[in-house]
């Protein structure tokens, strides 16, 4: 017999979906965190030399933040600022945080970008820079998969925003919306623009390639058909089921996991044939730590779908997402909005990541998005968003969605385009 208990796996599932956060109001507000990743880069375009890695971690040990630094496996350096009362007070943060480190940076000879996928060098130029058994192991495993984990692991910088699922009567309907929106995400905040293998472009290279990394692990729990309807299973059933089917990268000891002489069985193989052999507790919260969706749950929603943006728009994303999923009002008629697009969501986020928003259909639905997040926020107090942040998203509105253009679009006008190859004599399947 394994030594895991079903109902063990079915409540540690479930309990990522329950919220229990300090913020919650009756209103239906709840707590905002952002998360911003940065790409370091040794002027003018080159990639940090080797030992840069010490020189970072002395930057980031002089600096006090609420938040905490941290590395990606390429070097890329990561601000994960605290879960705030208000979207005001957590762009104050992350943009406080955040200016201290880049100056001190820059003040030690490296500039920290952002960008969805580093265009000026290769995974190759940078290597492994942070191999931490578990990067070493993640690192393995995708590497048999194909090539497109190194660019993953080494070049890409996203944007995440941490929001409540709210009430249990609100929970299922705001994860099915913050799943529903990630085409529309993508588009709009597209800034990783990258020519593929065969020589077309794309306006969300950092997608492409997290499309194409490992689908096992990625994109949307359960599929797509959610955007039609109310969902008769319920998610954390859903999400279950996607992690029980998801290959096992490593155990809790971060050793690669055989079965019947095969590497990376699905969990759900290793859990039902391998008898004493078989996982425990810590292999499986191992395993739900390797889970990459779009969104992720850990007690509160995790959104993965923003490229980082550039500097003058971080608080963009997480004030239109704050506002479209803690606004009942908003959501419903957002709801209403993403049921009417026409066609097969998952064909919505392909067109999303080749075109971002030169894509018509997308275009307008994003309009639409924004006038309903910016009427949503004119109904909150006013020190919730602040009047910075209401001015900035009105800004990006007009200079982006209503314009059908990207930041990707201005990467790719200043010749900043991301080459995905893969390393010499290895196939690339588009």
């Amino acid at each position: 017999m394994t030594r895991l208990d079903p109902e063990f796996l079915r409540r540690s599932v479930e309990v990522l979906f329950e919220s229990a956060s300090p913020h919650a109001t009756s209103v239906g507000r709840g707590g905002v965190g952002i998360e911003v990743e940065l790409i370091p880069v040794l002027p003018p375009d080159r990639p940090p030399a080797p030992g840069s890695e010490a020189l970072l971690d002395q930057v980031v040990a002089g600096i006090s933040a609420a938040g905490r630094f941290t590395f990606e496996p390429g070097g890329q350096l990561e601000y994960s600022g605290p879960v705030c009362a208000s979207l005001a007070a957590s762009v104050e943060d992350v943009e406080a945080a955040v200016a201290r480190v880049r100056a001190a940076a820059g003040a030690a000879g490296l500039d920290l970008r952002s960008r969805g996928l580093g265009p000026w060098f290769g995974p190759s130029e940078v290597g492994l820079r942070r191999p931490t058994p578990r990067y070493r192991e993640m690192d393995r495993y995708f590497a048999r998969r194909g090539p497109w984990g190194r660019w993953m692991m080494r070049l890409s910088a996203s944007q995440q925003v941490n929001l409540d699922f709210g009430p249990p009567g609100e929970m299922e309907a705001r994860w099915r919306t913050a799943n529903d929106l990630t085409p529309l995400l993508v588009a709009v905040f597209a800034n990783s623009p990258a020519r593929l293998p065969g020589g077309a472009e794309v306006a969300a290279g950092r997608w492409w390639v997290w499309r194409r990394t490992d689908p096992a692990r990625t994109g949307r729990p359960g599929g797509w058909s959610a955007v039609d309807g109310p969902r008769a299973v319920p998610p954390w059933s859903a999400y279950l089921t996607f992690a029980l089917s998801a290959p096992v990268m490593f155990d809790a000891a971060m050793r690669p996991v055989l079965l019947d002489g095969e590497e990376a069985p699905r969990f759900t193989d290793w859990w039902s044939s391998a008898g004493e052999g078989g996982p425990e507790e810590a292999d499986w919260r191992a395993h739900l730590g390797t889970l990459f969706p779009d969104v992720r749950p850990r007690h509160w929603m995790e959104i993965r779908a923003v490229d980082v943006p550039q500097r003058p728009w971080w608080s963009v994303p997480p004030a239109v997402l704050a506002a479209l999923l803690y606004d009942r009002r908003a959501r419903v008629a957002l709801d209403e909005r993403l049921a009417a697009i026409p066609g097969p969501a998952e064909g919505l986020c392909e067109r999303a990541i080749r075109d971002g928003l030169a894509d018509s259909v997308l275009r307008e639905a994003a309009v639409e998005l924004f006038r309903l997040a910016e009427a949503a926020m004119a109904r909150y107090p006013a020190a919730w968003f602040g009047e910075r942040t209401r001015g900035i998203v009105a800004e990006f509105r007009e200079r982006f969605v209503e314009a059908g253009r990207t930041q990707a679009d201005e990467a790719r006008e200043r010749g900043e385009v991301a080459r995905l190859e893969p390393p010499s004599g290895e196939a690339a399947a588009e």
